[in-house]
């Protein structure tokens, strides 16, 4: 059986995204990559709201939703 898991997106202040990056990486997150303003990642839902409940930079963290009906 496999963990599905999702992609997520953490919002920073300007300039803080490599040290949220840090953050994820040091969490094991996986595919994580630095945009303008914050972090894409991808993780199981456990894992991303350890991620939430214990960064210091993130000021939220989005789920991604592919589309809508």
């Amino acid at each position: 059986m496999s963990i599905k898991k999702y992609l997520y997106f953490a919002s920073c202040p300007k300039e803080l995204e490599p040290l949220l990056a840090k953050e994820a990486e040091s969490l094991n997150l996986s595919e994580v990559k630095i945009s303008k303003g914050g972090v894409a990642f991808k993780s199981t839902e456990l894992d991303a709201l350890k991620f939430l409940f214990t960064t210091r930079f993130a000021g939220r963290v989005y789920l991604h939703i592919d589309g809508y009906a």
